[in-house]
């Protein structure tokens, strides 16, 4: 009986031919064109990393063998297989030693370049994605209907790499396999002209395959590396718990406000979502001593005003006085630790969504704040509170200010700045006193 036969190919598609347990996996060494195919050269995959999956049967997996190119279908540069790729070299090696490093080749059609089998050619260190018209990783011979070739190296990998199956692998790709395979499918809606799977096609058609497939692994690239982020965030969070403080805002809206230590790029958006707590600011520190603080829905007016107040301080030298430069977006003269971002909207409208920099990704050279960061909570605190000093508080509510005798005038809070305004003879300053 010949492995190219159609009865030996339906036996081995089943697993009829080893069977154990219910699940019919195994592993095939050394089959080629005109080799014969027995009981004696399948051999039953090692149950201790089989993890209940249904599929029919892997690639060579000794631990001898190496495998130095990933062959996919010639043509425009599809979604699947190219994040399938992203998949091998980013997870793949335990599994297929030298995937890692191994060059992408196009076949033509959904054959192979020379009529040998495709068992041969992963013999000899050429995995089929895609293509090769036989299983494992070509879908068009699978007929399954929930998969593409991404899918099926990425349920590969589950099911034989302990560490994958056990750990976060399925929840940092799931979002964007189920994208890759919508496309696919094309069960995921209208194709934007904007979407990454169009813009592979336009690449392509631009600039050539190469291009193409190189732009495309770029961006699923990005957007793994992303998600991988925000799952990290979410280890940090259990095994170092942020520091988290709620002050009552104005008209008496709760502000919850997260401290943390942390180089994740991700952890704004994590701190935000419900796993983090739906914080409103954040305040991160990395281990540069550089921080970010960001907001949601809360206006940093009155914090960057404190902040680069205090940053002088902290220098031993206060240069800049007035409130109104001191709240300037962007950079202000001679406090260059700290950037206030407020993004706006087309057509100029504000947008509830502002940022204090002390360097960033994009900036990295600013020197990092010498406030503390016990301090810059302290400050953002009082700064978004609806309080008062509270030696004064009671005189504050009933729209008495201290003016000048009181701690907290230099801050120019806009709070304190409507009770002086209410008053009958208002005394309205413009710039805090020197001292």
């Amino acid at each position: 009986m010949r492995l190219d036969e159609p009865h030996c190919l339906q036996l081995i598609h089943t697993g009829a031919m080893s069977p154990k347990g219910g699940v019919f996996m195994c592993a095939i060494t050394q089959i080629g064109v005109g080799s014969v195919c027995s009981e004696k050269i399948l051999a039953p995959f090692p149950q201790n990393i089989v993890r209940g999956r249904d599929f029919p049967f892997y690639p060579d997996l000794s631990p001898d063998k190496k495998y130095n190119e990933i062959a996919i279908h010639g043509g425009p540069c599809h979604l699947d297989e190219t994040f399938a790729d992203l998949l091998l070299k980013f997870y793949g090696e335990s599994i297929f030693p030298g995937i890692s490093a191994a060059k992408v080749v196009r076949w033509p059609g959904n054959g192979t370049p020379n009529g040998r089998h495709a068992w041969e050619w992963m013999r000899r260190g050429t995995l089929p994605v895609g293509t090769g018209g036989f299983p494992p990783f070509d879908e068009h011979v699978i007929q399954s209907p929930g998969h593409c070739s991404a899918s099926l190296i990425a349920r590969a990998l589950i099911d034989n790499d302990l560490d994958l199956a056990e750990g976060n692998f399925e929840k940092e790709i799931g979002g964007l396999l189920q994208f890759v395979l919508e496309r696919d499918h094309q069960t995921g809606g209208p194709e934007t002209k904007y979407d990454i799977a169009n813009g592979a096609k336009v690449v392509y058609t631009g600039f050539g395959w190469e291009e193409g497939f190189r732009w495309t692994q770029m961006g699923l690239e990005a957007f793994l590396i992303q998600h991988g982020g925000f799952l990290a965030a979410a280890v940090e969070f259990k095994k170092n718990p942020p520091r988290i403080e709620a002050v009552r805002g104005h008209r008496g809206k709760k502000i919850k406000i997260l401290a943390v230590r942390s180089d994740n790029t991700e952890m704004d958006k994590f701190a935000r979502s419900g796993a983090g707590g739906k914080a409103d600011i954040l305040i991160q520190q990395r281990s540069s001593g550089n921080v970010m603080i960001s907001a949601k829905r809360v206006t940093l007016h009155d914090v960057a005003k404190m902040i680069r107040l205090e940053e002088q301080k902290q220098n031993g030298r206060i240069m800049v006085y007035k409130w109104s430069e001191l709240v300037g977006e962007g950079t202000v003269r001679g406090i260059p630790e700290w950037f206030y971002f407020k993004p706006r909207r087309l057509g100029g409208e504000k947008e509830n969504n502002e940022k204090l920099f002390n360097g960033s990704l994009t900036h990295p050279d600013v020197r990092p704040t010498k406030i503390p960061l016990e301090r810059i909570l302290e400050i953002v605190k009082i700064a978004v509170s609806d309080t008062f000093e509270p030696a004064r508080e009671t005189e504050c509510r009933k729209g008495i200010c201290a003016g000048r005798n009181c701690p907290w005038y230099d801050f120019g809070l806009l709070r304190c700045g409507s009770i002086r305004a209410a008053a009958t003879k208002p005394e309205i300053p413009t710039e805090i006193s020197a001292k």
